[in-house]
């Protein structure tokens, strides 16, 4: 709402190239949509999931038909067990269909930096199911609640986040077992 010119104090509260009756209809809108998200957030907390970070990445989530963030369940029990509609447009999926969107999306900021300055990628493939769902910080993936080692039984260093694997040893103890193996 900051593109519109906003009256100097004293004057009206609402925004001058709108109107009063216009602004106030945004403002319906923005507080029905607030209500609405409210009531959603509700439903996805009734869940139970691997990890709480799924819980955020699902509520921030926006659905791919529409673009609503308005996303419900009317499931208990397991998340993973659950089916979401989108309130906005009817849309429904199932969580193997949205959790990867919905972590990647989550972590894209993350993601970004990580390439751009440097630093771990938060979210991998997973090196147990293969989705690109396995959350690094977590040590776990939301897809399947697999986990991986995070650090070499051989060398005691922690295994970067791209090299994880189902194994429990680094891609340096690795390469150096293959070479002796060669001899």
């Amino acid at each position: 709402m900051g593109q519109f010119y906003w009256p100097k104090v004293g004057q009206n509260k609402w925004p001058l190239t709108l109107g009063e009756d216009y602004w106030r209809i945004l403002v319906d809108v923005n507080e029905v949509y607030a209500k609405e998200k409210q009531e959603c957030d509700l439903t996805l907390e009734k869940l139970s999931y691997y990890t709480d970070e799924i819980l955020h990445a699902l509520q921030e989530y926006h659905c791919d038909e529409c673009g609503s963030g308005l996303l419900e369940t009317e499931d208990l029990g397991e998340g993973a067990a659950a089916t979401f509609k989108c309130r906005a447009c009817g849309t429904e999926t199932h969580y193997d269909d949205i959790v990867n969107d919905a972590v990647n999306e989550f972590y894209a900021d993350d993601a970004y930096s990580a390439q751009k300055d440097g630093g771990e990628t938060p979210v991998v493939d997973c090196p147990l199911c293969g989705f690109g769902t396995y959350i690094v910080h977590e040590g776990i993936c939301v897809s399947c609640c697999g986990s991986a080692t995070h650090e070499c039984v051989r060398c005691g260093c922690n295994i970067p986040p791209e090299e994880l694997s189902d194994g429990d040893i680094c891609g340096y103890c690795a390469h150096m077992w293959e070479k002796v193996m060669a001899e």
